[in-house]
């Protein structure tokens, strides 16, 4: 039994260094991309569809390398209770573990990319703007993918101030990939606390310590990641809280299943 067990941890050690080897050479050629990029993140995106095909590929060798060591484990007599499950859940987490890799690889990516493309906007738009009735520059502005009005510190008349094509795109697409970096460790605490939910056989027995802390993760990451976006958006911020509560439904459905949850949050 111990050499199957040592045999299918071995085969997971493997495969999980062959992902980042990949991810590796992915984030070089990402990398050595981004100085040459507009404000358009295509050519950059378009490449980690292949990775993304890669990773599938791996989990499906995670999928059938359990297939073999499983019925492996159904020929040891006396097999103890409990080893086909716990065994088991190792393919589940190293499929897990391939998807959060790729993700924490594939948003540095494109957010280092996004530096880029903000710095690039706020050089367009950092012309002096001056007040249409009296002339004074205006320093109140705060630099937005939408046109905001902006009263004058002089005079007080309020000016409508356009953002460059720069700015906009990087509203549109840019600002969602900062705020995904600055939130990444609680999207990971997020998805690991999942896993280790769905690795319970029942339910029941999942401890209510487990879905407190996924709900803790849940709420950080959505917290943390909607709050960015808003400081790199600010055209965002009146709509933080909503988008923080609407984002959290689908934790929520998840920890709902859970008897001691209902009890708990009931209670």
């Amino acid at each position: 039994m111990q050499q199957v067990i040592e045999r299918w941890n071995a085969a997971i050690a493997d495969v999980l260094a062959r992902v980042d080897a990949t991810l590796t050479d992915a984030s070089a050629g990402s990398q050595a991309m981004i100085a040459h990029l507009g404000s358009d993140l295509t050519p950059l995106v378009q490449p980690w569809g292949a990775v993304e095909h890669q990773m599938h590929q791996y989990r499906e060798q995670v999928a059938e390398t359990w297939n073999r060591i499983g019925d492996d484990l159904s020929k040891v007599r006396g097999l103890p209770d409990g080893v086909m499950w716990r065994e088991g859940a190792k393919r589940n987490w190293a499929t897990k573990e391939i998807e959060i890799r790729y993700t924490r690889a594939y948003r540095l990516a494109v957010a280092a990319a996004a530096d880029v493309m903000r710095q690039r906007a706020l050089q367009a738009d950092a012309r002096t703007r001056s007040c249409k009735r009296c002339g004074a520059s205006l320093d109140r502005i705060r630099l937005s993918g939408v046109a905001l009005n902006v009263e004058c510190g002089y005079c007080r008349a309020v000016n409508t101030i356009e953002p460059g094509p720069a700015l906009r795109m990087f509203a549109a697409v840019g600002a969602m990939a900062l705020a995904e970096r600055q939130a990444l460790d609680l999207w990971e605490a997020m998805t690991r606390a999942l896993t280790r939910i769905n690795d319970y056989r029942d339910s029941k027995d999942v401890p209510l310590e487990l879905l407190r802390e996924y709900e803790r993760a849940g709420r950080g990451y959505w917290t943390e990641r909607v709050a960015a976006e808003a400081d790199y958006a600010p055209e965002q911020r009146p709509f933080v809280t909503q988008r923080i509560e609407s984002s959290m439904k689908s934790v929520n459905k998840i920890l709902r299943q859970h008897w001691q949850w209902r009890q708990f949050a009931g209670g």
